[in-house]
């Protein structure tokens, strides 16, 4: 996925809240993206897509398994 662009996220001074049209400018080209592919597993939002993305990456998943040892031995 590419990056947004920058008038969603540059601002000088302090942020901005966007208005509804230009959240839905902003997130349109990826909503597109998802409409056009196959929907897998039950994805129909960006939202969820970055999620699965996020979560279910493989670093990630090694990051949750790696933690659960740790604590494993850090509750001894």
């Amino acid at each position: 996925m590419h990056r947004f662009d920058e008038k969603f996220i540059l601002f000088e001074n302090r942020y901005r809240h966007l208005n509804q049209d230009e959240f839905n400018e902003m997130f349109g080209e990826r909503q597109r993206q998802l409409s056009k592919g196959k929907s897998m597993q039950g994805i129909t939002t960006v939202g969820q897509a970055t999620y699965l993305r996020k979560f279910s990456a493989d670093f990630s998943m090694e990051m949750r398994r790696s933690v659960k040892e740790m604590l494993k031995e850090w509750m001894k």
